[in-house]
Formats: structure tokens, C-alpha cells, sequence
């Protein structure tokens, strides 16, 4: 069993440390690019590249949330909180004359109305009544209005002034979709598994939450990021996208999801909300640095 469970080296608190770093390294490209580089350069390529596998992490993270929250009322509002506060933010940095738009401190839409949609999504999945279920349809059409508004303006070099930006998702449909996926990918593995235990002539009870159970979670979950970070590439095909041309580099956190062991790891009450804040406050202070390089 040991053998079995020794690449099992990451816990909830490992993969969020890892979803941040990347998601502070994307900016930090950006914001180059934007003042000193250009967007081929090597570094700009590195960082934004590694920043590409911070959305699959939080997208399982936020999966993970709803499946173990104590209380989903709680958990949907704070990142309803969060939704409600960063798109004020945007409005008013959009609105009110300031130094930092130049900066290119706004360029997307609210990430965390595509981790609230997604969260709903999944909950809504998973009440008995087919009809709740049906309503999981409502974040999942908002995402893809939200995607097809933004590639209409990039396509068309328009501004849809009915849907600003500050109310869309930032990833378009692929956050919301990859959030609900991790729930489909549960789904499908339950029945592998019941699949399985038929074949070996066991009960499925068997092989619930055993060392097998455990890499075929994995492994469905690796393959949900996979997918939809092909689909989100092959969608470059036919035009041009809000995603980043190497977007598709974001299947390669699967690989970190096959490392997963199930455990919460290190949740002390500080770290669960500075999580939250960090997100607005590091925005903010490279804003304010990069501002002050460019002096």
C-alpha cells in the first residue's frame, strides 16, 4: 500500500500554495509584458506559461469546497463576498479617473464570478431532483454568454456596453465547465468503479476509498483538466478567443491533480481568508509597484 500511495505528496493547503504562486507569476508577466517586454520574450513566456496552470488547481479547489463545506450557504457567500467587491472595484477604477488604468490593471472579467458560477453549478448538481439539477444550466449559460460577448468584441473590435467586463467571467466558459467537469468526473468514476468490483465479482464497497479508489479519482480528474484545456485549444481554430494562444499548457496541472492525497493539510482560520484576500491585494500592490517603475 505504501508503494501504492507514495506519489500521494499533495494536500488541498499544497495544491492552493501552488494555484497562488502560479496565478502571482501570471501577473507578473503580464505586467511586464505590458510596460517592459514584449509578449515573446523568454520571460514573459515562462511566467505566463506557468501562470496558465493556476485556473485547473483553483477549479478543483473550489470542486473540492462544495463537495466538503459544512455549509454551502457560508462557503457560496464568500465568494459571492469577494464576486460583489471585485466588480465594484472594477466599476469604479473604470469610472473614476486614477494612474493605474494605463497599467493594464483591467483587462478581464471578475474570476470569481467564474469560481461563484461554478460552485453553484456543482451544487446544484448534486441535489436528487432533477429539476434543481436542470438548473445547474443557469451558471453554465451565464459562462458562455459571458465567453461569447467578449470573443465577439476581440473578433470585432466592438465594445458590448449591455455586458461590461466587470459582470462577465474571466475565463469564459472554461472555469465554470471545469469546475462542474470535476463533479461529471466523480460520476463517471463511480461507475468505473462499480464496473470494476462487477468484474472482479466483489462489492464495489470493496474498492471505495481504497488505495485503487484513490488513483482512479485522480486519474478522472486529470483527464477532466485535460479535456477542457484541448477544447478550450481547439477552439482557436476557428477564431480568436479571450484565452491565451498556449492556454492548452494548463493541462499539465493535471499531472499535479494525479499527486493528490485527499487531505486538507495545513487550514488554519487566517490562511482559508487571507486565501481570499490575497487575490484583490496582490492586484493591487503590483499595480502600485509597476506604477512607480514607470515613474
Amino acid at each position: 500500500m505504501k508503494n501504492e500511495q507514495r506519489w500521494l505528496i499533495f494536500s488541498n493547503f499544497s495544491l492552493k500554495i501552488m494555484a497562488l504562486l502560479f496565478m502571482t507569476l501570471d501577473h507578473i508577466g503580464f505586467r511586464l509584458s505590458y510596460f517592459f517586454l514584449d509578449d515573446g520574450s523568454p520571460i514573459v513566456l515562462i511566467l505566463r506559461g506557468l501562470g496558465r496552470l493556476a485556473i485547473p488547481l483553483f477549479a478543483f479547489l473550489i470542486y473540492e469546497g462544495v463537495t466538503h463545506t459544512k455549509s454551502f450557504k457560508k462557503y457560496a457567500s464568500r465568494l459571492g463576498i469577494m464576486a460583489l467587491l471585485i466588480s465594484g472595484a472594477f466599476a469604479f477604477l473604470i469610472y473614476v479617473p486614477n494612474p493605474f488604468l494605463s497599467g493594464g490593471l483591467i483587462d478581464s472579467g471578475n474570476i470569481f464570478l467564474d469560481l461563484l458560477l461554478g460552485a453553484l453549478g456543482v451544487f446544484l448538481l448534486k441535489n436528487k431532483s432533477i429539476k434543481i439539477k436542470l438548473l445547474s444550466l443557469l451558471p453554465v449559460i451565464y459562462s458562455i454568454v459571458s465567453f461569447a460577448v467578449t470573443t465577439y468584441q476581440i473578433n470585432n473590435g466592438v465594445i458590448v456596453d449591455w455586458f461590461p467586463f466587470y459582470l462577465r467571467t474571466q475565463y469564459g466558459w472554461l472555469a465554470v465547465f471545469m469546475i462542474m467537469g470535476f463533479y461529471l468526473a466523480k460520476v463517471l468514476k463511480d461507475l468505473y468503479l462499480r464496473y470494476t468490483a462487477k468484474n472482479m465479482g466483489v462489492d464495489v464497497e470493496v474498492l471505495i476509498l481504497s488505495p485503487y479508489d484513490v488513483w482512479a479519482t485522480n486519474l478522472f480528474n486529470m483527464m477532466t483538466v485535460v479535456f477542457f484545456a484541448i477544447a478550450a485549444y481547439v477552439l482557436t481554430w476557428f477564431f480568436v478567443t479571450p484565452f491565451l494562444p498556449y492556454q492548452w499548457i494548463s493541462l499539465f496541472s493535471g499531472a499535479l491533480l494525479l499527486c493528490y492525497n485527499g487531505k486538507r493539510g495545513y487550514n488554519k482560520k487566517w490562511f482559508e481568508y487571507g486565501a481570499y484576500l490575497y487575490y484583490p491585494l496582490h492586484l493591487a500592490i503590483l499595480a502600485v509597484i509597476f506604477y512607480l517603475l514607470t515613474l
